[in-house]
């Protein structure tokens, strides 16, 4: 059995090397160099490793591996991210692409009011623990989000 560790090296390797545009293709990639695991477990490894599908100059997705992390998105990145609140739910909306990236972020930041996230390609929801003001997730949210614009 390999280790983790050799499954990801492995990840790290396919994505710097070839185009991988979905977990089916990069699964069957691992799976031919001796690599047996569940689309789970891949999502997990690209979380963990902060692999981020983007559109290529071709229009097509791919994985791409993170760049140096930033303390803040890039407002030049990120652009406005809007927030919208229904009830102890929370819809982030950012440009294409990113969604992922900065869920990842939110969920490393360790926001305690923050119950769990959930990404898309440009959506993220969130959601906010029961007690929890939406004040106090709006100024956590600051901290990693440089142009956060709530909607009423």
């Amino acid at each position: 059995m390999k280790s983790k560790i050799d499954r990801r090296e492995n990840i790290v390797d396919i994505i710097s090397n070839e185009m991988v545009g979905n977990q089916d293709d990069l699964l069957k990639a691992l799976k031919d160099r001796g690599f047996d695991l569940t689309q789970a477990t891949l999502s997990r490894d690209l979380k963990s490793l902060r692999i981020v599908k983007h559109l290529n100059q071709d229009g097509k997705y791919e994985y791409k591996m993170p760049e140096e992390p930033q303390k803040k998105r890039s407002v030049l990145a990120v652009g406005e991210v809007t927030i919208e609140f229904s009830g102890n739910i929370a819809v982030l909306k950012t440009k294409a692409g990113y969604a992922s990236g900065l869920a990842l972020d939110i969920d490393e930041a360790g926001i305690s009011c923050i119950i769990g996230t959930i990404a898309g390609d440009d959506t993220i929801l969130l959601v906010k623990k029961e007690n929890a003001k939406r004040e106090e997730m709006i100024s956590d949210l600051g901290k990693i989000i440089e142009r956060l614009k709530i909607i009423e």
